[in-house]
């Protein structure tokens, strides 16, 4: 054999060589994928906070400015084919407009609702799609251990799932002094919404599956009466209408909360599957469980109103 040969040979690989370095390679990649995801994760979570944080300030600013109660609400909205699901902040500003509703069978007790409309010229910030906002649930019995979210509109339009799925809107309310506060104390109104469409009527959608194009969400009568428990609509708004967003559209009654959080809503599909809830409880107990174990709430100085990061 010659020596030209014999190093030839010497400089090649071996079969089992080769297998070790792409084993090898293959491990390294799946290294850096997960790293890269996480860092991902990461910086779609900072950045969905800095823009809650800026959205809030901006909100408390406005109160102050204009000496009137502002809120900063987060809705839900389809995008991508109806496919994906993004979270708006829009803030909205009461101008003294209140109704009087019997919410009583007996017909006896007067209640006042507070109507609040976008503030004009204000941009509506979009936290990106994967990330969603929960406050504690003041419209139950078990506010400082429920966290409310929003509803998941994707599940509710491609599935014929019951109403256990259903969300709540929820929002910051700001009083004309900067604070934060669950009422406005002017009319302690006993339920608040928000007329994103400004055209004066409180609307829901019953039908989670209703084509916007060809047809109207139902709307409650502001204008043209004053709604009270025997309009069949209005009885339903005060349980379920109004309380829970059953689709694109609605205007339903706010859950004014003292402090909110952004969470991962890509994360928490992945380990909590809407496929597997049988009950509104078991909807509430996942989130519950998983926004206290992965957030921190942004709460806020009692007297000033200033938000704590």
């Amino acid at each position: 054999m010659s020596k030209q040969l014999f190093h030839a040979r010497r400089c090649g690989f071996t079969l089992v060589e080769l297998i070790v370095v792409i084993a090898v390679m293959t491990i390294l990649a799946s290294i850096s994928g997960l790293a890269f995801r996480r860092i991902a994760a990461d910086l779609r979570m900072a950045s969905a906070e800095s823009l809650l944080s800026a959205s809030l300030d901006n909100a408390r600013a406005l109160a102050i400015k204009k000496n009137r109660y502002v809120m900063a609400v987060f809705v839900p909205r389809l995008i991508n084919d109806r496919t994906q699901q993004v979270t708006d902040i829009i803030i909205a500003e009461w101008r003294g407009d209140s109704m009087n509703a019997n919410f009583s069978e007996s017909g006896v007790q007067i209640f006042t609702v507070d109507r609040f409309v976008p503030v004009q010229g204000v941009e509506v910030r979009t936290l990106e799609n994967g990330v969603n906002v929960a406050a504690p649930d003041y419209t139950s019995l078990h506010a400082e251990q429920n966290w409310a979210t929003s509803t998941f509109l994707p599940d509710i339009t491609f599935s014929n799932t019951n109403s256990d799925i259903w969300g709540r809107v929820s929002a910051i309310l700001f009083s004309p002094e900067g604070r934060v506060t669950t009422r406005n104390s002017k009319t302690a109104a006993y339920r608040t919404w928000v007329d994103f469409n400004f055209d004066g009527e409180q609307t829901y959608d019953p039908d989670p599956n209703r084509d916007g194009d060809y047809s109207d969400a139902e709307v409650v009568g502001w204008l043209t009466n004053n709604p009270d428990v025997r309009d069949i609509h209005y009885s339903s708004m005060r349980w379920l209408w109004g309380v829970y967003l059953h689709g694109e559209g609605g205007e339903p009654f706010v859950n004014l909360a003292p402090w909110v959080t952004v969470y991962d809503e890509k994360k928490f599909r992945t380990l909590y599957p809407s496929s597997s809830w049988q009950s509104w409880d078991e909807r509430v107990r996942d989130y519950t469980e998983f926004i206290a174990a992965t957030t921190t709430p942004v709460q806020f100085n009692r007297y000033s109103g200033v938000s704590i990061k």
